[in-house]
C-alpha cells in the first residue's frame, strides 16, 4: 500500500508542478488537495503528501482554512535566490576551468555554438535547452552533482518566470556573449576569470528579472509573483 500511496503521490506532485511551471496555476491561486484527487481519481492522503513536499521546494505555502496557494516570489526572494547562486554556480565555474579535457571542451563549444545559432533565428526554446546542457557539463567537469541539486531547487523557485522573462528583457545575443565569456575562460583554465564571468552573467540575470518584476509586474500584483 505504502508503494501504491508513493506512486499517487508523485503523479500529484508532477501534475502540480507542470501546472505551476506551465503558469496554468498562476502565483496567488488557491488550489485544494481534496479537489486536485478527485481530478485524478486517488485518495486525498497521497495528494496532501505531494503538497507538502511542493511546499517543502516553496512553490506552494499552506493557507489557513483556505487549502493551499501558489507561492508568490518577491523582489528580497529573487536577490536571496541569486546571492546563493553566484556563490555556488562561480565555484562550479572555476572548478570547471581545472578540467583540462578537450572532449569536454569541445562540448561546450558545440553548445555555445547552437545558442549563438538559435539566438541568431531567435528560437528561445533551443535556446534554453543549449542553456540548460551547458551548465550542466560545467557540473560534470567541477564533478559536483550535490551543487547541481542545489542549484536545481533554487532555480524551481523562479524558473516558471523564466521563458516569459526571455521574451520580455534578455537579449539571447548578449546572453549567449555572456556565456560564451564564461567558456573561454573554461577553456582557457582562468579559474578567476571564469568565476567573475559567472557571476557578471548571473548579476546580469538578477539585474533584468528584478526590473521586470518592478516594472511590469509588481505594480499589478497584490502579493509579489
Amino acid at each position: 500500500m505504502k508503494k501504491i500511496n508513493n506512486t499517487y503521490q508523485q503523479q500529484v506532485y508532477d501534475y502540480v508542478r507542470n501546472k505551476i511551471f506551465s503558469m496554468e496555476y498562476r502565483p496567488g491561486d488557491s488550489i485544494i488537495d481534496s479537489q486536485v484527487a478527485n481530478e485524478l481519481k486517488i485518495s486525498r492522503t497521497p495528494a496532501r503528501e505531494a503538497f507538502q513536499r511542493l511546499e517543502n521546494e516553496g512553490l506552494l505555502i499552506s493557507a489557513a482554512r483556505r487549502g493551499w496557494r501558489v507561492y508568490t516570489l518577491t523582489i528580497k526572494d529573487i536577490e536571496d535566490i541569486f546571492d546563493l547562486k553566484c556563490e555556488i554556480e562561480g565555484l562550479i565555474a572555476k572548478k570547471a576551468a581545472l578540467d583540462h579535457n578537450e572532449g569536454h571542451h569541445q562540448t561546450l563549444r558545440n553548445y555555445l555554438s547552437r545558442m549563438r545559432e538559435a539566438s541568431m533565428k531567435n528560437d528561445v526554446a533551443t535556446w534554453m535547452e543549449m542553456d540548460s546542457s551547458l551548465h550542466h557539463h560545467f557540473y560534470l567537469m567541477a564533478q559536483n552533482e550535490r551543487a547541481e541539486k542545489l542549484i536545481k531547487y533554487l532555480n524551481d523557485q523562479w524558473h516558471r518566470l523564466r521563458k516569459g522573462f526571455i521574451h520580455l528583457q534578455v537579449s539571447l545575443d548578449e546572453a549567449t556573449n555572456e556565456h560564451e565569456n564564461i567558456v573561454n575562460a573554461v577553456i582557457d583554465g582562468d579559474a578567476e576569470g571564469a568565476e567573475l564571468a559567472m557571476h557578471a552573467h548571473l548579476n546580469s540575470v538578477r539585474h533584468g528579472l528584478v526590473r521586470v518584476l518592478v516594472t511590469m509586474i509588481l505594480p499589478y500584483a497584490v502579493d509579489g509573483l
